[in-house]
């Protein structure tokens, strides 16, 4: 008995081992070593400097002998590494690049030297290289070597190697193609990250970006941006001081920040603005790659200012609108109404080229909740008090050469000249309370009414906001301060 049981177990035991499935790699050996015969090698750094100008000038002594039959095969291979990076440039030697074809016409690694030099190395107006793009492109077409087929079949579909038809086809292809991005990028080898800081891949990436304010005036402008946007953003790992990896979003050419702003804003510099084209995309675009002008503005210098200048007036909106929505939390009361009201018609109301800044100041109370502070996009400053002062917010608004405040309790709007020695500067980390009460500017009476201004240097106070009284006192102010004309039509409508 004991027997046939344990051969019913040996049974029960083979019969579950034949329903196993075999453990088979999920890509199999033979796969994995197609993939790596028929992909394009990774682009190498260069030697040092010092290395390359010993190349080229024993390449410039042979030439200038004429005795080019003299150079060693394994520096003749490697002149292309010389050939256009700096003068002189060794592709204009004497006799130099003829002799270096008819060698790669045999040696598929004298052809991918010349190919990655030619990438690297790009521009129309280096010495002979339009044609040296053509002779690469037709010893491509004849070579049987695995490696070097991916950028035939690059050529055949981008013409990269044609110095004039290349950027702009390619820069196509990442615009408006119907491949997608991460394939266009690997066809042309600029998945690689030494060959993207190429020549090339940035003449492919200024023709996407001559483009790409036409494309975000047109039909398809969404589509467009989230194809620009997937070219030009990438992610880069850093580690910070506790030794951990951290990625941050960067523009794949942080050289190309300039351009990659100017053609991102191009649609609302120029009148009319653009309305197809994704505005909240690009701003949350721009301040993840490039930073908030209003706390970098030296990333913004490679533009033009009044790119720096849209940006911060929609900033200023975005500001005003969570200042409001923080105070709606705690506080019901219809004046703030009549407030946001007011603020709002002067952000929409400033000339377009001095657009209204805005900067949002936060008690230690505020700053705790991480609601506002992520509505801010950690975009604001901290105000150092207690007491009463911890729960409350300041906006600090600018309007031309004023300077105004506005406090999240019910104390009164104040207005400093800029350059007035107790007006505070916008952009600040960190504010004093007393600094954002300071005796500041008078305002006048209401210009109709006759009353309701202020005179003490504390401010103008918020009464009568149903009537428009303390509106209009600052409306006037503002009229004989600034460029800004406000009607009750303006900032009563609620």
């Amino acid at each position: 008995m004991t027997e046939a049981i344990a051969a019913l177990r040996e049974l029960a035991a083979l019969r579950d081992l034949l329903h196993l499935k075999p453990a088979l790699p999920e890509h199999p050996a033979c796969l994995r070593q197609a993939a790596e015969l028929f992909r394009k090698e990774e682009a190498a750094a260069l030697p040092s400097g010092e290395v390359l100008e010993i190349l080229r000038e024993e390449l410039r002594k042979a030439c200038s002998a004429g005795a080019l039959s003299s150079i060693p095969v394994r520096m003749l291979r490697r002149a292309p590494m010389v050939f256009w990076d700096r003068d002189p440039q060794a592709a204009a030697f004497p006799g130099l690049l003829e002799v270096f074809l008819e060698g790669a016409a045999a040696r598929p690694r004298w052809l991918r030297e010349l190919v990655e030099a030619w990438l690297r190395d790009f521009g129309p107006d280096r010495a002979r290289l339009p044609e040296a793009g053509r002779a690469a492109a037709s010893l491509l077409a004849r070579t049987r070597d695995p490696r070097l087929q991916p950028w035939d079949r690059a050529h055949r579909r981008y013409s990269m190697f044609d110095a004039a038809r290349g950027p702009e086809r390619v820069g196509s292809a990442l615009l408006s193609g119907t491949e997608p991005v991460e394939a266009v990028l690997s066809e042309t080898g600029m998945d690689d990250p030494i060959r993207a800081e190429g020549r090339f891949f940035r003449a492919a990436l200024r023709a996407m970006l001559a483009a790409l304010p036409g494309a975000l005036r047109g039909p398809g402008a969404r589509e467009a941006w989230a194809r620009a946007a997937a070219t030009l953003e990438v992610q880069r790992v850093r580690r910070d001081r506790s030794g951990r990896d951290i990625a941050e979003p960067m523009l794949r050419v942080p050289d190309l920040a300039g351009e990659t702003i100017a053609a991102c804003l191009d649609p609302w510099l120029r009148d009319p603005p653009a309305p197809s084209a994704p505005r909240e995309e690009i701003k949350a675009f721009l301040l993840r790659v490039v930073g908030d002008p209003r706390l970098r503005p030296e990333r913004w210098r490679a533009a033009p200012e009044a790119c720096a200048q849209i940006m911060r007036s929609w900033l200023a909106a975005a500001s005003l609108e969570t200042f409001f929505a923080l105070i709606s939390e705690t506080n019901d009361d219809p004046q703030w109404r009549y407030r946001r009201a007011f603020w709002r018609a002067c952000l929409r109301k400033m000339p377009r080229d001095r657009p209204a800044e805005v900067w949002v100041v936060l008690g230690p109370g505020m700053a705790a909740r991480a609601k506002a502070v992520k509505d801010l996009a950690n975009a604001h400053g901290r105000m150092e008090a207690s007491g009463q002062y911890g729960e409350q917010a300041v906006l600090l608004l600018r309007l031309g050469n004023i300077v105004l405040s506005e406090w999240s309790n019910v104390g009164p709007v104040r207005a400093w000249e800029i350059g007035d020695a107790r007006c505070p500067a916008l952009y600040r980390a960190h504010y004093e309370a007393r600094d954002l009460r300071a005796r500041c500017l008078d305002f006048p009476d209401h210009p109709i009414l006759g009353k309701g201004g202020a005179f003490d240097g504390k401010g103008l106070w918020h009464r009568s906001p149903q009537t428009g009284l303390w509106q209009g006192c600052a409306a006037a102010f503002l009229q004989s301060h600034t460029e800004l004309r406000l009607t009750p039509k303006d900032y009563m409508t609620i």
